[in-house]
């Protein structure tokens, strides 16, 4: 079998704009909310806002009430963790635990 192309670039060339578009670019519909959301009124945004810091710091309570050494984030909701106090060098071996 061939490492090269399958097909002649010329006769596929199309195909792979169509594959590129598909795999990269937003459906139209999450384009179409992301503008809506965009002009949503500044108090919808508040109020999802402080539901989001609400749900990381009951989120936070959790792990920390578990033992796990957290990193609060400031901009973003995902909250990341230190496991070495539990005796692993990395994730992997944690997990396998679960």
């Amino acid at each position: 079998m061939s490492d090269g192309p399958f097909a002649p670039p010329d006769a596929s060339a199309s195909i792979r704009k169509v594959h590129d578009f598909l795999t990269v670019g937003a459906a139209a519909p999450l384009q179409q909310a992301g503008a809506i959301a965009l002009e949503l009124r500044k108090a919808i945004n508040q109020k999802l806002a402080e539901t989001y810091l609400v749900k990381r710091d009951r989120m936070l309570g959790i792990l920390n009430g578990a033992g796990f050494r957290c990193f609060k984030p400031a901009g973003a909701y995902y909250v990341m963790t230190d496991i070495s106090d539990f005796g692993f060098a990395d994730d992997l071996p944690f997990r396998a635990t679960s």
